[in-house]
Formats: structure tokens, C-alpha cells, sequence
């Protein structure tokens, strides 16, 4: 059996979301945030629990993609806390890991943002789901700011969850990430 035989044989069991999670690390929820988030949502066959208080608002965009978001109050400096998932379907032919996928979007990313720094891409799971990770932050003229991607390719769905705060707002950050670790595949 040739090397990349094997390789897309091995992609495409991931890509299905029939590899066991076997040796990645169970990335888990913070217990003492279990109180700032709301019962959980079901979108598009997965749940997950926003914060408490934050609006729902959901956007389809081309090819597919849905885009569903979580906003808290306007603050006085004009910025919501929130956080997102984004829902796309990957093309038969597409065979990049998640951690492709990711690193490439980073790299993007950063390319148009100055100050624009950003952590390796870690693996592990949420609720037995293989994910790929990595945190960012960034600066500009007066703002700081910092955020998290998650990115898990589930039967030929890309899925991401992502949230951005300003440095001063870190606490919304954390629940914000305490969230996007509730994500769970309904059976």
C-alpha cells in the first residue's frame, strides 16, 4: 500500500468521525463556569451552550455555510462579547486536516493584522470529538486584543468556534471558550 493510499484512507475515517479519540487530550470546561452559560441549543445536528443573556443570530452564506452567533450587550466602548460557530461542508476533494485548514487560515489572519502573534495549533477533543486549536492576540494603536479558534472536521462538515475580546474583557473571553467547550455531535 502506497504512503498517500494510506494517508487518504486514514483522512477519510477522520473525516467521518470514526477515529477513536484515542491519545488526544480531552480538552475540559471549567467548572466554575457552568453557571454563566445557558441550557444547550441545537443547531444543524450539534448542540452547544452559549453564556447566559447573549442573542442568537444565524446567517447563511454561500456554498452552504452557516454561520450562527451569540452576542451579549453593546458595552460602553461599542464592542459585544460573543462567540460563533460556523458551519461549512467541505468538498469531496478537499483532503487537508483540520490542522492544515487552521494554520492556513491564521496565516491570513495575521498577514492583515500588525502586532498579530498566535500559539502552535494544539490537538485534542471536546466530548470525544477530535479538534484542533490555537489562541491569537494582536495589537493595534490603543487596543489589544485576543481570542481562540476551534476547528473539527465532522462527516464532511468543517466546523468552528471562535471568539475575539479586547484585553481588557478577558473574563467574557473565558466564558466565551467555556462555551465552545460544551460542543457536542447530537447521536
Amino acid at each position: 500500500m502506497t504512503k498517500r493510499f494510506l494517508f487518504l484512507i486514514i483522512f477519510s475515517v477522520f473525516a467521518q468521525g470514526s477515529i477513536a479519540v484515542g491519545q488526544v487530550k480531552p480538552w475540559l470546561l471549567d467548572k466554575t463556569l457552568i453557571s454563566r452559560l445557558s441550557p444547550a441549543q441545537t443547531i444543524a445536528g450539534f448542540k452547544i451552550r452559549p453564556p447566559k443573556g447573549y442573542v442568537f443570530h444565524r446567517n447563511h452564506g454561500p456554498d452552504k455555510t452557516m454561520l450562527c452567533s451569540w452576542a451579549g450587550d453593546m458595552r460602553s466602548d461599542g464592542t459585544r462579547p460573543s462567540i460563533m460557530m460556523e458551519i461549512v461542508s467541505v468538498p469531496k476533494d478537499d483532503f487537508r486536516t483540520a490542522k492544515q485548514v487552521l494554520d492556513a487560515f491564521l496565516q491570513r489572519l495575521g498577514k492583515s493584522h500588525r502586532n498579530f502573534k498566535r500559539t502552535s495549533t494544539e490537538s485534542g477533543s471536546i466530548n470525544g470529538i477530535r479538534f484542533v486549536r490555537a489562541r491569537w492576540s494582536r495589537s493595534e494603536t490603543e487596543m489589544s486584543w485576543r481570542g481562540f479558534f476551534y476547528l473539527a472536521i465532522i462527516n464532511g462538515k468543517g466546523v468552528q468556534l471562535s471568539s475575539q475580546e479586547r484585553e481588557s474583557h478577558q473574563d467574557a473571553l473565558r466564558v466565551a471558550e467555556a462555551s465552545a467547550l460544551t460542543f457536542r455531535k447530537l447521536p
